[in-house]
């Protein structure tokens, strides 16, 4: 009721000012003259005055979440790529298993190699390719050596005799004078065509490892190092002198010392 009132009340005065401003246009002129001054006198802000700015007010907007969709777990036969990419995936974790096997297996100093029960190579390391390269002759097409065949061959016959797993060893000569262990056993023995796990041993590569570790157990000097590495892989005393350029008395009085040191850290540790 009050605002139809003051909305009558609003519409009768401005009927009666646009009366008389419509009778007198003067008058009228006169008014939005007046009105122009009175706001540019709010408007205008003293000499005196000083400017006093608020900083803005900051705006703090509440945070929304928005809900996405629930992620569809799939497994590993599904999808293989993906879960590669995510860390400490199982697929990644066997991934770098198997990466760090192989490189296990590849820092070996034997020769690591896989064959089926036909001959047919599975794997084989850097160390068992560059022996084999030294067995073969170099027209030879096939990739196993005959002598580490006949070995395989061998356990064969032996599971027909043995019901217990055994190993066979054999040892053979390269052209260079160096001396092959092989060591073949059955890698899975209880399927129906189980495959042949063959080491190859360097005996000479494994001497000079041996040599180098005796070295540093016993103090050994530089020369003597030289000399007992050299004794141990199976070089005469006439060989060392000639291989080291000294003389073979000289041989003897390093090798005697060698001996002296390894029996008294021998007894040191009685």
């Amino acid at each position: 009721m009050n605002f139809a009132i003051s909305t009558a009340n609003s519409s009768v005065v401005n009927k009666s000012v646009s009366e008389k401003s419509a009778a007198s246009p003067s008058a009228s002129s006169k008014l939005g003259r007046s009105r122009l001054a009175s706001e540019a006198q709010r408007n205008t802000v003293p000499e005196n005055a000083s400017l006093k700015t608020s900083p803005p007010e900051p705006i703090v907007k509440p945070l929304t979440f928005q809900s996405s969709a629930p992620l569809s777990i799939q497994s590993p036969a599904q999808s293989p790529a993906h879960l590669s990419m995510i860390p400490d995936s199982p697929i990644q974790r066997l991934d770098n298993n198997l990466t760090l096997l192989q490189g296990v297996v590849e820092g070996l100093p034997d020769g690591i190699m896989i064959l089926s029960d036909r001959g047919e190579l599975t794997y084989d390391n850097s160390c068992a390719r560059q022996i084999c390269q030294n067995l073969l002759s170099a027209s030879a097409s096939e990739h196993v050596p005959h002598q580490v065949w006949r070995c395989c061959q061998a356990l064969m016959d032996s599971r027909r005799q043995f019901e217990q797993t055994i190993v066979i060893e054999d040892e053979i000569q390269t052209e260079e004078g160096t001396t092959i262990r092989i060591r073949v056993r059955w890698l899975n023995p209880q399927v129906e065509h189980p495959a042949f796990l063959v080491t190859l041993e360097d005996q000479q590569q494994s001497a000079q490892y041996r040599a180098y570790a005796e070295a540093q157990r016993y103090s050994l000097t530089e020369r003597e190092t030289e000399v007992w590495v050299l004794k141990r892989i199976g070089l005469t005393y006439k060989a060392i002198a000639a291989k080291l350029y000294i003389a073979e008395d000289t041989v003897k009085k390093h090798i005697k010392n060698i001996h002296a040191r390894r029996d008294a850290s021998q007894w040191a540790n009685i």
